[in-house]
């Protein structure tokens, strides 16, 4: 946070702005996680992922990552979440009442993630971490190039997968129920 404010005294942009910018994208990531974590029903979690999803890109757009950013709104937030949403659609039992929303694993998961947000939390707070005075210049444009010469074949069989992988879900949910 001190990086972020330091570069902003830099610029034109306030310290203030800076600051309320990345709470509220630190907000929108916290709530996000906690509702696609804890909610029951399967569309209202996948549409916290959004907002979670969303708030990792305004913390892209803060560490002037342009490209991130618009990869993380376009592919992850415009197609993963999508895609997500018409899987959950797409199955015949949304919502089922009689499955409990909390289970024998519910403690060990607590204790597994507090553990995890402990050991994160030393590793951030005890590793001197280098800070350069200016993000590596990489333009969008030769990133765009990049894909689509040196990496078209990758980018492709992701193409092509993807694809496979929604013509399933949809084959799998109009399935007909088998008769008895």
């Amino acid at each position: 946070m001190d990086e972020i404010l330091a570069k902003s005294a830099q610029s034109s942009a306030p310290a203030l702005w800076v600051g309320a910018a990345f709470a509220v994208s630190f907000g929108l990531v916290v709530a996000g996680s906690l509702g696609a974590a804890l909610l029951k029903n399967l569309l209202h979690a996948v549409l916290f992922l959004a907002l979670a999803l969303l708030g990792v890109a305004g913390l892209f757009l803060m560490l002037s990552s342009t490209f991130l950013f618009v990869v993380q709104i376009l592919v992850y937030v415009g197609g993963v979440v999508i895609l997500l949403i018409f899987g959950v659609m797409l199955t015949s039992k949304m919502a089922q009442p009689d499955i409990p929303p909390r289970n024998r694993q519910t403690l060990a998961a607590a204790l597994l993630a507090l553990l995890l947000f402990c050991a994160t939390a030393y590793v951030l707070t005890t590793h001197p971490w280098m800070v350069s005075a200016e993000p590596p210049a990489v333009p969008v444009a030769e990133i765009g190039v990049g894909l689509l010469q040196k990496y078209v074949l990758p980018f492709e069989i992701v193409s092509v997968v993807l694809l496979v992988a929604m013509v399933g879900a949809i084959v799998l949910a109009r399935r007909e129920p088998e008769s008895k």
